[in-house]
């Protein structure tokens, strides 16, 4: 568990390690446009789901649709740095 940029906290579907880990893989850091989309669909699950865990996976998957070559590294990358959790 983590807090969000609003204060307020953000399960995630992974452990900290674990998504660090994913993040540290990646072998470029996303676009702007990628970042705004992973981070739109990160609220929107938040949003949505009200206290259920943010699933860096699904993300990956959604953000995907439209962005083919967006990685899982890069979706936790982007999600690490906007729940501002601490290195």
């Amino acid at each position: 568990m983590v807090y969000g940029v609003t204060g307020r906290q953000i399960h995630l579907s992974l452990p900290l390690p674990e998504l660090r880990a994913l993040a540290r893989s990646i072998n470029e850091q996303p676009s702007r446009e990628i970042c705004d989309a992973i981070v739109a669909a990160a609220a929107a699950m938040v949003r949505r789901s009200q206290s259920g865990p943010v699933d860096p996976y699904w993300l990956h998957a959604e953000v995907q649709q439209n962005h083919p070559s967006v990685s899982i590294g890069q979706v936790a990358w982007v999600l690490l740095a906007w729940l501002q959790v601490p290195r």
